[in-house]
């Protein structure tokens, strides 16, 4: 329960929520695209290059594995995945 005020959400608005732990759900075996892949297959490749470029993954950097990326780059790769909103 908030302490005071309201908040007005807007028809078109979808919630999400960044938990800690969602970077522990990305598989490790998985690249930086195949996870985007993954998650929106009927996105096409330019759109998910386009998309991982937005979140600082460009040329070699989205073939790396998710096993081996930072805890920095795991989190914007989770938020990337929580942004996208194919059409």
């Amino acid at each position: 329960e908030p302490d005071e005020g309201t908040v007005a959400r807007g028809p078109s608005v979808k919630m999400g929520y960044f938990a800690q732990h969602a970077m522990e759900l990305l598989e490790g075996e998985r690249t930086v695209f195949q996870t985007l892949e993954d998650n929106f297959p009927q996105a096409g490749q330019a759109p998910l290059r386009a998309l991982a470029g937005c979140f600082g993954f460009s040329g070699d950097e989205i073939e790396k594995k998710c096993r081996v990326l930072s805890g920095g780059e795991k989190a914007r790769l989770v938020m990337a995945l929580m942004l996208f909103d194919p059409p």
